[in-house]
């Protein structure tokens, strides 16, 4: 039987942007207020963290990540409910 993750207020996103716009700082920052934005139609967002990335998933070509923090843990269900209906 397949196991369910625990739920949680934190909201994991991948595939975002190319490598190049997450090394620019600039580019990072529109990521998070687009993000911030698209995230906050589902509830209050609490934060947005759109790291680096290290030398390890540059080298490896990991795609562009980014965190949403909600106040409530149903808010980011919602949201990872209707992820594939999303652009951003």
């Amino acid at each position: 039987m397949r196991q369910v993750a625990p739920a949680s207020t934190c909201l994991y996103l991948e595939n975002l942007a190319t490598l190049a716009e997450m090394q620019d700082a600039n580019e990072r920052a529109e990521i998070g207020e687009d993000v911030k934005e698209e995230c906050a139609k589902f509830g209050q967002v609490l934060g947005v963290l759109v790291p680096i990335p290290t030398e390890a998933a540059q080298a490896a070509g990991e795609p562009g990540r980014c965190y949403a923090r909600f106040n409530e843990q149903v808010r980011a269900s919602t949201v990872t409910d209707a992820d594939a209906r999303i652009l951003f």
